[in-house]
């Protein structure tokens, strides 16, 4: 009885042995298949920076971004994970906590200041980095145009897996849109209360790697006589900005008019030099239509900073 019991613990010690062997030798069999580095789940703390575009100052703390949606994908562009981050947690500068098991790659995509202006994509699985959108919505008021965006923010990040247990990352995020701001001179003031601009571009939006959607827009905005007599847009419209696969073109520009009504008193993509009104991104373009005593329009653009708005000097 005593040398079957033996017997019976040696195979059993030699069938551990075996497995103990095997697991050696593919640790990370699973992995393996699914394209991933190892099986270890990596803890990386992600840090959220938020910087004003205009003058690089570091402005996290300031409270202007009171929102930001952070969005995980993986090296297909495929969704991974997604976060949110509330005003207190921007401010207090806290982490945001990213599990990754065995990704060699991952692309993270952040918008900071998302209002109702525009319509967000829900995330889940299934869902691709260039199919995930930030949309303008129609003006509830007329709906024939879309609303103007707020002032946004965005920063995209590749991060690439060093299998470490842990470790420590941060994204820069700024603003995303452009601004638009027009002045006129010339303007019969006797019906200001007529007067408005129309605005139409050939983008209404971004998707989550932060490229321009090509979806017409059309906005609307009304202006005031200044002391000058100038009548200007009350403040620098925030747009879409566009998208530039080479030179400024008809399809990449912003067309700006100027109506009285019905009437259209001036319209255009250019200035007088040939020059496309380019709405680009973190900077302000300013648009001067000058309108002179026979009917004729000069126009003149003029890009500055972001929060810049140009002075046009006598012509």
């Amino acid at each position: 009885m005593y040398g079957q019991l033996m017997q019976i613990a040696r195979y059993l010690l030699l069938r551990l042995a075996s497995l103990a062997v095997l697991f050696t030798m593919f640790p990370s069999q699973g992995c393996i298949k699914e394209d991933m580095t190892d099986c270890v789940t990596e803890e990386w703390l992600l840090y959220v920076k938020v910087v004003d575009i205009a003058t690089g100052s570091d402005i996290t703390a300031s409270g202007e971004v009171d929102n930001i949606v952070i969005n995980i994908f993986d090296s297909e562009n495929w969704f991974v994970a997604s976060y949110s981050m509330s005003a207190l947690q921007i401010r207090e500068r806290e982490p945001v906590r990213i599990k990754n098991s065995g990704k060699s790659r991952l692309i993270v995509s952040a918008w900071g200041a998302l209002d109702d202006n525009v319509a967000v994509s829900e995330t889940g699985e299934g869902s691709i980095l260039r199919e995930s959108t930030v949309t303008l919505l129609p003006n509830p008021v007329a709906e024939e145009y879309d609303r103007f965006p707020g002032d946004y923010f965005f920063g995209l990040k590749e991060i690439i897996s060093g299998n470490e247990l842990s470790r420590t990352e941060e994204i820069v995020i700024t603003q995303k849109n452009a601004k638009l701001n027009v002045t006129v001179r010339g303007l019969d003031h006797s019906t200001p209360e007529y007067y408005y601009f129309k605005i139409s571009h050939n983008y209404s939006g971004y998707d989550f790697s932060g490229t321009p959607l090509v979806h017409s827009s059309y906005l609307k905005t009304q202006g005031e006589f200044n002391d000058s007599g100038e009548y200007i847009t009350r403040e620098p419209c925030i747009l879409i900005h566009s998208d530039y696969d080479g030179l400024p073109s008809d399809e990449n520009s912003a067309w700006v008019g100027l109506f009285d009504g019905e009437r259209e008193i001036a319209g255009t993509n250019k200035d007088s030099n040939g020059n496309y009104i380019s709405l680009l991104s973190g900077l302000t373009t300013n648009v001067l239509l000058d309108l002179d005593e026979d009917g004729r329009i000069s126009v003149y653009i003029k890009i500055t900073p972001w929060d810049e708005i140009y002075l046009w000097p006598e012509y």
